[in-house]
């Protein structure tokens, strides 16, 4: 990772987190600590502004550096905190690649599209074999399921089921998850009342199927969303995870192969 790469990178957290892009001091601030010129008071005097202004750039730079990045992030060690944090997600091209998309807060329909064209991500996650059956975006009674795995259970001889669905990356998360809880339930009863259609589409289909609902990212969960997350994780038939889930799963590919 050079200079250039490591504003670019910043940028981007700065901007998934505020919304904004990097301010020109931001930008000098980064520039200087990338190659350890770390004094405000020299950097000030280039910019023509005050030591104390640059300084409270800099404490708010690296707050919301440490938040997106989930660990303490200073000036002095900016440089070796983005190298390794590169270094550990270019180890996985497929983990790099998903972690670029997640940075646009992209609509589900593109992260689904990126999950079927990587199949080992859904593969790795559900433990699926020759028997397994896949299906994206797959529409029950106009409700659009993103994913979903069936696994045959040689004991029972049938086929278990769990539903993923790609809920936003950002926004009103809450509002969101509650809707489409909404939804499953009731189309749970339609699936029992509607069996035989639907399992001309997904083979051995039951009404009770097993939920997953991914949405947000973990660094930016407000308390209120984690309490949230915590109560549906405490039903039946339910769990929310966050897209660092899927993100996980893509990174340990690569200690798989």
């Amino acid at each position: 990772m050079n200079q250039e790469e490591a504003i670019e990178f910043t940028d981007r957290l700065v901007f998934n987190n505020t919304g904004k892009h990097l301010t020109n001091i931001q930008r000098h601030i980064i520039q200087n600590c990338w190659h350890k010129r770390t004094k405000y008071d020299e950097m000030a005097d280039i910019l023509s502004y005050e030591p104390q202004h640059v300084k409270n750039e800099g404490a708010s730079l690296w707050k919301i550096i440490s938040k997106e990045m989930g660990k303490n992030v200073n000036k002095s060690n900016f440089q070796q905190a983005l190298e390794k944090h590169n270094s550990s997600i270019t180890s996985n091209n497929l983990a790099f690649q998903f972690n670029q998309i997640l940075l646009t807060e992209p609509e589900p329909s593109v992260i689904c599209s990126f999950l079927r064209d990587n199949p080992k991500i859904i593969q790795n996650i559900f433990n699926t074999d020759r028997n397994s059956y896949i299906c994206y975006a797959c529409s029950l009674n106009s409700q659009m399921l993103d994913v979903c795995v069936g696994n045959y259970q040689p004991t029972t001889a049938e086929m278990k089921w769990n539903i993923t669905l790609l809920r936003p990356v950002s926004g009103d998360i809450i509002t969101s998850v509650d809707r489409q809880i909404s939804e499953i339930n009731n189309l749970r009863i339609w699936c029992d009342e509607n069996l035989e259609n639907v399992r001309e589409s997904l083979p051995g289909f039951k009404p009770n199927f097993f939920c997953d609902i991914v949405a947000g990212r973990r660094n930016t969960l407000s308390q209120e969303i984690r309490v949230k997350f915590k109560s549906i994780n405490e039903m039946l038939g339910f769990r929310v995870r966050t897209y660092d889930w899927l993100l996980d799963k893509a990174t340990s590919l690569s200690t798989l192969n």
